[in-house]
């Protein structure tokens, strides 16, 4: 029962831990959006500037902030892209280590069942042995006095 109970304690501890792990990707991702959003607005900020007299400095500004856009825009769609998966692997790991901590749920119910009815058998058969205790008791003593 004891291991029973230590292996879904550690079932339980790596679903944790897998929970964690999701909100620090999370985080990630908000960061990297957050950049993004930065790059887009650098974005606005060239394309408003483009329309001005200075060309020149503007264009390789403007290209200067579309590069910056396109990779954050990759590097985010190659974040969300593994999020995905993470999560995907994450849920089916949670799921797996629920069935797990279940089963030993389980398994320690049933021993402490079994440990009851042993526990009740044994009160039983004690009770049992006193009774014959005392039927070999009153026998001696019959036999003793009719001596």
């Amino acid at each position: 029962a004891a291991n029973a109970a230590a292996a879904a304690e550690g079932e339980r501890s790596k679903i944790a831990a897998l929970q964690a792990k999701d909100i620090e990707w999370k985080g990630e991702l908000d960061r990297l959006q957050q950049m993004h959003m930065q790059t887009l607005q650098a974005q606005q900020s060239a394309d408003q500037a483009a329309g001005s007299n200075r060309e020149g400095a503007m264009q390789t500004q403007l290209a200067s902030a579309q590069q910056a856009l396109a990779a954050s825009t990759s590097e985010v769609e190659r974040l969300r892209a593994s999020l995905r998966e993470r999560d995907e692997r994450l849920l089916v790991a949670t799921q797996e280590k629920m069935m797990t901590a279940n089963s030993c749920d389980r398994s320690i119910e049933e021993l402490r069942q079994g440990l009851a009815l042993k526990d009740t058998e044994l009160v039983r058969l004690n009770s049992q042995l006193a009774a014959a205790q005392q039927l070999c008791s009153d026998r001696s003593a019959e036999l003793f006095q009719a001596n």
